[in-house]
């Protein structure tokens, strides 16, 4: 009489596998759209810490400090100094506008400049980031509070 063998054979493990990554596959097709609303929620607060960060400095250096976004790099100057430059997120699309709109609405800027002066106040504008369909809005009031919208 001969042993039973004990195990899977190895045709069993390939279905197996087959299946497992077939299940997986689909799966992640799943998480797409949560990519989309996760890479817009880090570049907003991203932006708002680079900006609440100058604001400071400009009230606690009390110099105006002047910001530009330009081609997904954020520089940020003293008036007086040399500007500071820093990647931001590159498959963000920044757009603006002076007063508050629909974002499908804004225009993409060649630059976005804004200046904080010595008391931290600014210019209001509205500033909208875009990740493919998502979307959402940055508003800076002319006190220099931010506030954010919804991702849609």
């Amino acid at each position: 009489m001969e042993p039973a063998t004990r195990g899977f054979t190895l045709l069993e493990m390939m279905i197996v596998l087959t299946i497992f990554s077939l299940l997986l596959g689909v799966a992640s097709l799943g998480f797409r759209p949560l990519w989309g609303k996760h890479q817009v929620r880090m570049a907003t607060g991203d932006l708002i810490q680079r900006l609440q960060t100058l604001r400071i400095k400009a009230i606690l250096d009390r110099r105006k400090y002047q910001v530009e976004i330009y081609n997904h790099f954020f520089l940020s100057h003293r008036i007086d100094a040399e500007w500071t430059q820093q990647q931001l997120n590159p498959g963000i699309q920044y757009h603006y506008s002076k007063v508050d709109t629909a974002c499908q609405r804004f225009e993409i800027p060649k630059t976005i400049k804004i200046s904080f002066s010595s008391a931290g106040s600014t210019t209001p504008i509205t500033i909208c980031l875009q990740y493919e369909q998502w979307y959402q809005k940055l508003i800076l009031s002319s006190y220099g509070n931010i506030r954010t919208t919804r991702i849609r």
